[in-house]
């Protein structure tokens, strides 16, 4: 049977990752052995694509179905919500995702703002190439320790050629709940406050509450969703000691940080490092 975790958002926090190299996007490795793994209800904080190179992904978003094979790409906008299932081959399976910051909007030109979403898409090898190109371009850059300015150049090259393919990465804002969720994910162990966030956000304490009564949402239990789910991914995508993730989030206690994570996700940490 495949392991199956309940998840609802899959962070990306480009300045927390160990091989970002930069604040303008994130080169993450994932890699998996001998178990099915199904992740459930999965929010993509930040827009990017994702290489399979062994294994199987296989993605359902609003009713649609979407299989990756081994050397497949895939656009993943913000905010896409996901049902994720990674299937190995031969016992393993291992992707590469370049995650894009929301700061790169910055130094794009002016363009209409859309209101609807960016759909999911398949980027094929073919008909795609210079999408692909310019992917490997910006992750051997990321991998490579290449100084700032060139990474962003080359991530602008990325989003020139996305455009030319429809796909307007920062063009939909999204809600002010996956904004603060994406706030969050940049420094999920800082002691977040209400003032703090409706500051970065340009809005009064009062707007921010409504905006999250609204969304029916609380400030609290949407800071611990983004810990503990980035603790997730901590786990999955690097070798960190748990006491230090459980730092990373913001638990000074390892117990207490372990605790909730199986309150979270009905497994302990160790148990999913050890079945990882």
């Amino acid at each position: 049977m495949p392991s199956r975790h309940r998840t609802r958002t899959l962070p990306s926090a480009p300045s927390r990752i160990a091989d970002a190299g930069a604040s303008l996007a994130a080169r993450c490795v994932f890699r998996q052995r001998e178990m099915d793994h199904v992740f459930l209800g999965v929010t993509w904080l930040s827009p990017g694509i994702v290489h399979v190179t062994r294994g199987q992904k296989l993605i359902r978003a609003d009713g649609t179905d979407l299989q990756v094979d081994a050397g497949g790409y895939v656009w993943i906008p913000a905010g896409a919500q996901l049902d994720v299932r990674n299937v190995p081959h031969e016992g393993e399976y291992a992707a590469e995702a370049l995650v894009l910051s929301p700061q790169l909007a910055r130094w794009l030109p002016p363009q209409p703002v859309k209101n609807t979403p960016q759909e999911l898409r398949r980027l094929s090898t073919t008909g795609n190439a210079e999408v692909v190109e310019a992917w490997h371009r910006c992750t051997r850059g990321l991998a490579d320790g290449a100084p700032q300015e060139v990474l962003r150049h080359r991530l602008l090259e990325l989003l020139a050629w996305l455009g030319e393919l429809g796909i307007d990465a920062f063009g939909a804002s999204g809600s002010v709940r996956l904004r603060v969720k994406r706030l969050f994910s940049e420094t999920p162990g800082k002691p977040w406050r209400l003032g703090d966030v409706a500051r970065q956000l340009a809005m009064s304490e009062d707007t921010l509450q409504r905006h999250l009564t609204r969304d029916r949402a609380s400030f609290q239990e949407l800071l611990g969703e983004v810990r503990m789910e980035h603790a997730l991914f901590l786990l999955w995508t690097t070798e960190r000691p748990l006491g230090l993730i459980a730092e990373d989030v913001g638990y000074l206690s390892a117990s207490r940080f372990a605790a909730r994570f199986r309150k979270r996700f009905g497994v302990l940490p160790s148990e999913l490092r050890k079945g990882r």
